[in-house]
């Protein structure tokens, strides 16, 4: 089955929360990292994660989409005469659905993939458990609640929420009034320095990442133990 990344928006930390994931527990659980979407970007997701984590290719599932413009998808697929397609996409969600996927999407929840599709679209129609991303500063409440409302009016099964970014004394305030409000589990937090090493990245997944179990004791429950995978 596959794990959705979203955030609350863009820049939220969805790529270093995948990589801290892969690195922690891609080998036990068998568990691949694709983002189906890519745009924008000089050095892609997968081979940010792929040289961070250090993990071989097989690990990975190569994008559907891939975008020069930094622009919502819809837009960069327009500038380069491209159409990204809803249900190429479901397509690819289906043969992927008996592995373990960690799957990022692009942007936030409500970003266009074309002119009559939201990425939050291809997640209502899959029903597929997802993790929400958000800054743990000033903000993140109302942006987060309106997100796991969003997702809640569609029947999205929302499984949790993870901090990742600056650290912020306002931190642990804002993660028990959102887990007040919404009780969506908080799963925990990765406030990394902006200046971070790939090997202290690594040190940190290894050592400090999930260290309450909080994160892995969810995702056991929508993860099969050691399913196969064919790309």
């Amino acid at each position: 089955m596959a794990i959705w990344i979203a955030g609350t928006g863009t820049d939220v930390g969805k790529t270093i929360f995948s990589t801290l994931v892969m690195i922690k527990y891609a080998r036990e659980y068998s568990l691949f990292y694709w983002k189906p979407v890519q745009a924008g970007e000089e050095e892609k997701d997968l081979e940010t994660i792929r040289n961070l984590s250090s993990l071989p290719d097989l690990y990975f599932i190569k994008e559907l989409y891939t975008l020069q413009k930094p622009a919502s998808p819809h837009l960069s697929a327009e500038l380069e005469g491209k159409f990204i397609s809803k249900e190429t996409i479901l397509s690819a969600c289906e043969i992927h659905k008996k592995s373990n996927v960690l799957v990022e999407m692009a942007g936030g929840l409500m970003v266009p993939l074309n002119r009559s599709c939201l990425f939050l679209d291809i997640i209502e129609e899959i029903k597929e458990p997802l993790i929400l991303l958000a800054d743990p500063g000033l903000g993140t409440i109302n942006h987060s609640l309106l997100s796991i409302e969003t997702l809640r009016k569609r029947n999205i099964p929302v499984i949790g929420f993870f901090f990742s970014g600056k650290y912020s004394p306002l931190m642990e305030d804002n993660a028990e009034v959102i887990e007040t409000f919404s009780s969506v589990p908080f799963l925990g937090s990765a406030c990394l320095p902006e200046d971070f090493s790939p090997q202290s990245l690594y040190t940190f997944a290894e050592n400090e990442f999930d260290k309450d179990k909080k994160l892995i004791e969810v995702l056991k429950n929508y993860l099969s133990n050691g399913q196969g995978f064919s790309q």
